[in-house]
């Protein structure tokens, strides 16, 4: 997996919007993805000497237990990933002055009296480059104002800085832009360019498709490219790139689906190599445990399409809003109604639990990597054959368990 180089410890602090208020009278709570980016949010709270609070996973994962955890702790200021905002502002909170969430809109009017501002950019500009003060639910692609010492450029096919309201490549240079990747001169040479609109500086090529507003914010023009699903920060090239290196894969394009804020998920488009028909289960099994030797779970998309071309323009970019997304489903994936029944009577018994809804999350519900092994252990003394445990592990429910039972063409 590519990793920017970090900048230096100024520009960091330096990339932070100056109109945002760090300083916190009590404490900051952050539930960024620590695993991955730790300095980059902790820094400016730290700085202004706030104290950080961790959240177990099973909190941050329901509303009402994290409504009660910042009930507790008193925390003023919140760093909150989309998925976990959008949970929390349906319910009332107290304690919060300000939240910073950043990885996609928040569609629920919120109920608290705190001010929500919505973060964006990529790794590769130490995460935040603009920032939008949200008003009502948040929806829509706009996507703010430069933040802090970031500086924004919509640049034409000829690199020059295009007016208001023309869509062009969205590129971000100023403090908080990284050195380039680690050990791939290559992508670095082709991604990071000397920018010719701030001197001395360079810039980093987003590939995102933007345009100015009258107003002066920015709005996104184009599917995103890269996405931030449950505080964790995918590249979708990197995910593509991995999809093209199975050899019976010819072309593909993955697609961030945010229509559901509570349901984000990764869709993949993919040009099957050859003209013979494709066994749709055994060969989404095959892709997907490809995916798993190089990806963690929340890299691996959710659904796959098998199209005959990905859609190109004529400068061979891919044109993602012609790809048609799949219908959201209204209802959990229907399995047959004995292997659900049996799966939930199983899982129950492994947790402890005495009623589980199909689609209920396991993970919060206290299913550990030993409780998923002995989960397997028993499925497979019930029907003959189990999802193996890093599937159990990214699919943690009980329709996904049945409907993986359900395609192995095990009796329920």
């Amino acid at each position: 997996m590519r990793q920017a180089k970090a900048a230096t410890l100024r520009d960091v602090l330096n990339s932070k919007p100056s109109n945002l208020p760090h300083k916190a009278n009590r404490a900051s709570g952050d539930i960024a993805d620590l695993d991955r980016e730790p300095s980059l949010e902790l820094w400016p709270f730290l700085g202004a000497g706030a104290a950080v609070l961790i959240l177990p996973d099973e909190t941050a994962r329901d509303g009402r237990l994290l409504d009660d955890f910042l009930r507790r702790n008193g925390p003023t200021h919140a760093w909150l990933p989309a998925p976990h905002c959008e949970r929390l502002a349906r319910l009332e909170n107290e304690t919060l002055r300000f939240v910073l969430t950043c990885g996609g809109h928040v569609g629920a009017l919120r109920r608290g009296k705190y001010e929500l501002v919505r973060c964006a950019g990529p790794a590769e500009t130490t995460v935040l480059a603009t920032s939008l003060p949200v008003r009502g639910t948040g929806a829509g692609d706009n996507i703010g104002k430069p933040a802090g010492l970031s500086h924004i450029r919509i640049l034409g096919h000829d690199d020059g800085m295009l007016p208001v309201g023309v869509s062009g490549e969205l590129c971000v240079a100023g403090a908080g832009v990284a050195a380039g990747y680690w050990d791939d001169a290559e992508t670095t040479s082709r991604q990071f360019e000397p920018c010719p609109h701030v001197a001395p500086g360079r810039m980093f090529r987003t590939g995102q498709s933007a345009r100015w507003l009258a107003d002066g914010t920015i709005a996104l023009t184009g599917p995103v490219v890269e996405a931030s699903i449950d505080g964790h920060r995918v590249s979708l090239a990197e995910i593509e790139c991995l999809l093209r290196s199975n050899g019976a894969i010819d072309d593909a394009v993955v697609v961030f689906d945010d229509r559901d804020p509570l349901s984000e998920r990764l869709v993949a488009f993919i040009v099957v190599r050859g003209t013979g028909p494709v066994p749709a289960q055994s060969f989404v099994q095959t892709v997907w445990h490809h995916l798993a030797q190089w990806l963690p779970p929340a890299m691996i998309p959710d659904t796959y399409m098998q199209v005959g071309a990905i859609p190109r323009d004529l400068d061979g970019r891919v044109q993602r809003e012609q790809l048609p997304l799949p219908e959201l489903a209204s209802e959990p994936a229907a399995a047959s109604p004995p292997s659900v029944a049996k799966v939930a009577e199983i899982v129950g018994d492994v947790l402890g639990v005495d009623t589980i809804s199909p689609d209920e999350d396991l993970s919060a519900l206290g299913m550990t990597s030993l409780a998923a092994a002995r989960l397997a252990t028993r499925i497979h003394s019930s029907f003959g054959a189990a999802p193996d445990l890093c599937r159990i592990r990214s699919a943690p429910t009980i329709s996904a368990i049945s409907n993986a039972i359900e395609a192995s063409g095990s009796p329920s």
